[in-house]
């Protein structure tokens, strides 16, 4: 995947990552939720990414760094808009359990792409990914005005949309560029 969509991708995933914190009081709100009810939803969140990193140890060895990240930006998507549209607080806790899962397939694997597929400018696109992870959480909190009250739901949504927009580009992308080269090669003597 180029460059461009990994960073695109990664500032959305800061953003998924993030929505908890703006919109807790209107979870709270719509659903119920006590303070301490709110943040089970991060123990769930780092339980899911526990859970990941177990996996991983499986996972990691049999597949590409480039499909696990796509793995977990799916685990992500399906997370977020299953939030989006669901309507009891037990899916709730379970999709960020999902989200949880899928954030740290993405968060690893994204790293791992840039160190091995663009080794000569790592040291470069490592720190960016970084610098794109800050301003997507840094922006989550304006991003979400919108969707404040009733509506939070919504955020959730739209953030699994774009998300799921920069992936399939990317992947198309990819496969265009792949095409692209195998037939220069196939024309050179």
């Amino acid at each position: 995947m180029h460059p461009a969509f990994l960073f695109a991708g990664f500032f959305f995933f800061a953003v998924s990552y993030n929505l908890l914190g703006p919109l807790a009081t209107n979870i709270m709100q719509t659903t119920g939720l006590s303070l301490s009810g709110s943040g089970s939803l991060v123990s769930f969140q780092q339980m899911g990414a526990l859970i990941s990193m177990a996996v991983s140890l499986l996972v990691m060895k049999r597949l590409k760094q480039g499909s696990v990240m796509k793995l977990g930006y799916l685990f992500l998507i399906i997370a977020l808009v299953s939030i989006a549209l669901s309507s009891t607080t037990s899916a709730l806790f379970f999709f960020y359990l999902v989200l949880g899962f899928g954030s740290f397939l993405v968060d690893s694997a994204s790293n791992a792409t840039l160190a091995s597929e663009y080794y000569e400018k790592r040291s470069l696109y490592i720190p960016l990914l970084h610098f794109c992870y800050s301003i997507g959480a840094i922006a989550t909190g304006y991003l979400i005005l919108p969707f404040k009250g009733a509506s939070w739901r919504w955020a959730y949504g739209l953030v699994g949309a774009v998300m799921a927009i920069i992936l399939v580009t990317g992947s198309v992308h990819r496969h265009a560029t792949q095409k692209q080269n195998r037939e220069k090669r196939d024309e050179e003597p």
